[in-house]
């Protein structure tokens, strides 16, 4: 089941009617939380992503080594990041995509080389080349704003959280395909955390004329209704 099928398969208006904060589960129970993190791993599994080079290990010792680092990710404050989130951070995007299928990377070639974790990160931040969890807030609440704007905030609040990087989209677009399906509370997501060149992001979104999902590039200094900014708690859990 590629992407695209589980877009279909995985939308539930109830999330979305919701909307914005508060319109993800809270994870409340200890159950309902472990069961999510699974649900992530299953998928990672599904699509043999523990066979890449650069993890090299059976589908269930994949399994082990996340959900063994669920306590300690549990014990990482989060205030209003609602969406546990693990990301294969030493798998490059272009290969990721290729795993799970439906997805077109159209940053253009001229633009490849020049694509970076964000250089004026206030502390520095470089994606790991591990597994790692992470607290993630999809951009419903920031639409209309500007990359530029939400890193003038970042600048400010960089105890805290940091800018949703490239990896940080795609595992969010691999888990939660949903989040892109047409409905009166979709939307597109720019990545603050990387840089592409000096004034452009890499973004995620729906191609209206293809049906598929989409990683392209959004100038820093553009707003659009339909676009917002992902970011996510600095402190992380990184397992391998």
């Amino acid at each position: 089941m590629d992407v695209r099928e589980r877009m279909a398969d995985r939308f539930s208006p109830t999330i979305y009617d919701l909307g914005g904060l508060g319109g993800w589960p809270e994870y409340s129970e200890q159950d309902e939380f472990v069961a999510e993190i699974e649900r992530q791993v299953h998928i990672y599994q599904q699509l043999g992503f523990h066979r890449h080079e650069n993890i090299g290990m059976s589908a269930d010792k994949l399994k082990d080594v996340i959900m063994g680092a669920i306590p300690e990710f549990q014990q990482i404050p989060h205030w209003r990041f609602d969406i546990p989130l693990t990301v294969f951070g030493q798998i490059p995007v272009d290969e990721q995509a290729a795993l799970v299928g439906g997805i077109y990377n159209d940053i253009p070639t001229q633009d490849q080389s020049l694509i970076f974790d964000w250089q004026q990160d206030p502390q520095d931040y470089k994606t790991p080349k591990a597994v790692y969890l992470t607290w993630i807030l999809d951009g419903g609440l920031c639409l209309g704003r500007t990359v530029e704007n939400i890193r003038e905030i970042l600048l400010t609040r960089s105890y805290e959280r940091r800018g949703s990087t490239l990896h940080d989209g795609m595992g969010l677009l691999i888990v939660h395909p949903e989040i892109f399906v047409p409905s009166r509370s979709s939307h597109n997501i720019d990545l603050p955390g990387t840089e592409i060149g000096t004034d452009k992001v890499p973004s995620v979104r729906l191609d209206a004329y293809r049906s598929d999902l989409s990683i392209d590039v959004r100038p820093i200094a553009t707003a659009d209704p339909e676009f917002g900014s992902a970011t996510c708690v600095r402190k992380m859990v990184i397992i391998s």
